[in-house]
């Protein structure tokens, strides 16, 4: 492999890697404010048991959005 072909590649697995850390970035801070959100909409007080599952389940409807986006199965060679 040449080294113009490598370097490219690189330079493509590095951007999407800060594109998505970024994404994190801005999601995070605001996981707080979603969560009591929502745990009022639900008629959740603080401290309830179940706001810790609806943290969990919020980053994991995060991290499923991100995994279903139609370009991240187009790198892919099947």
């Amino acid at each position: 492999m040449s080294e113009v072909p490598r370097k490219a590649s690189l330079l493509v697995i590095f951007l999407a890697v800060f594109i998505d850390l970024l994404g994190f970035g801005m999601v995070l801070p605001l996981l707080p404010i979603y969560a009591k959100d929502f745990a009022q909409q639900l008629g959740l007080e603080e401290g309830h048991s179940r706001i810790g599952l609806l943290i969990g389940l919020l980053m994991s409807s995060f991290f499923r959005c991100g995994a279903g986006c139609p370009t991240a199965s187009a790198g892919g060679r099947s």
